[in-house]
């Protein structure tokens, strides 16, 4: 393997030489400007209003599916003639999915972007909530709620998504609201 030319190497910008804007006749010093500049620069507008709305929805929906468990376990297991071992089994079925969802979502959204990767798992959540109250076994709703568990494992992906689009000024109270 070669060794890279000196060329390969060095920098595009010196950092050591300040950019300079000449477009207006006049010299003046620039600064790189920082994601957060650019985004205070923007304010909190409609665009910021809609993202927070369906953001805080994609939250209270897997809050929900959360508190679910409390009641959907004693009911099936009532309904099926299963002991406590079944509702441990059912619970622990939902928090082994946020943990294999976690892991595989969160990196995905990094990799494809946060968008596609929220919006299937709220259609997956959707779609396996559903099929949980039509689980006709408990092998099923196992599986059932597994699935939404994996779903759920890609709720701190729209945090960080919001957070992206909030000016930092008012980024903490938007984010303490979610």
């Amino acid at each position: 393997m070669e060794a890279p030319s000196p060329a390969d190497t060095e920098p595009l910008v010196d950092a050591k030489v300040p950019l300079v804007d000449v477009s207006a006749g006049a010299e003046r010093e620039l600064t790189p400007a920082t994601l957060d500049a650019i985004v205070a620069s923007l304010g909190f507008g409609r665009f910021q209003l809609v993202v927070v709305t369906l953001l805080s929805v994609q939250s209270a929906v897997a809050a929900v599916e959360t508190a679910l468990i409390g009641y959907l376990t004693p009911c099936a297991c009532a309904a099926w003639g299963l002991g406590y071992g079944a509702q441990t089994t059912i619970n622990a079925a939902v928090f082994v999915g946020q943990i294999a969802g976690s892991i595989a979502l969160a990196p995905l959204a990094d990799v494809v972007g946060r968008y596609p990767v929220v919006l299937a798992s709220q259609l997956l959540l959707t779609l396996f909530g559903g099929l949980s109250a039509a689980a006709a076994s408990f092998d099923q709703l196992v599986a059932c709620r597994f699935a939404v568990g994996f779903a759920e494992g890609c709720s701190l992906v729209p945090l960080a998504q919001l957070a992206e689009f909030v000016p930092p000024s008012s980024r903490g109270a938007v984010l303490n609201c979610t």
